[in-house]
């Protein structure tokens, strides 16, 4: 069960209407992008990973696919910074600098679509491909196999951009590059 793209728009406003007009914030992975400076999977700096009962490790919740599990790696001697550091985790992050995490704002991609998996499923599964990494349960299996599936997501952030493209830029590079102009 997932918004529809028009849908999440609605919900984003929503919730900076929530923060502008009556102080709440209300944290969510996909619409506070704009306020974490885009994903915070994989481990990366201030963000964070997730390791599930049966110790696989995985870049994020919602991102269950996993190239180790904690359980097996201690057993051999190996840590959480190697499985952290592992190929896998190194290039969601690679992703995510150049998708712009600590760069300059009128450098950064569109972190109202920030969700590697979700909003940029093409690049997610050349990542998932390219490091053999294992659904973690019987869901991620099936998903992973099937072509309308991503073909639904890779429609999905397509329509995304669309509806956001212009109202990142606007709303929120074009006031940065005043402030660098004066």
């Amino acid at each position: 069960l997932m918004p529809t793209p028009e849908e999440r728009l609605k919900l984003f406003e929503w919730e900076w209407h929530l923060v502008r007009e009556k102080g709440i914030f209300l944290a969510d992975f996909w619409n506070s992008a704009t306020s974490s400076d885009g994903c915070i999977a994989a481990a990366r700096s201030g963000g964070y990973f997730y390791i599930n009962w049966n110790g696989d490790v995985m870049p994020c919740v919602f991102v269950p696919y996993t190239v180790d599990n904690v359980v097996e790696a201690f057993k051999n001697g190996r840590n959480l910074n190697d499985i952290i550091n592992s190929g896998f985790f190194k290039d969601i992050r690679d992703w995510q600098d150049s998708y712009g995490y600590q760069r300059p704002p009128h450098e950064h991609g569109n972190w109202m679509r920030p969700c590697f998996i979700r909003d940029h499923h093409k690049e997610f599964l050349e990542v998932v491909k390219k490091h053999k990494a294992k659904p973690a349960d019987e869901d991620a299996k099936v998903a992973l196999t099937d072509k309308e599936y991503h073909k639904g997501l890779i429609e999905y952030d397509n329509r995304m951009a669309e509806l956001t493209d212009k109202i990142w830029q606007e709303h929120y590079i074009a006031p940065e590059l005043e402030k660098v102009k004066k």
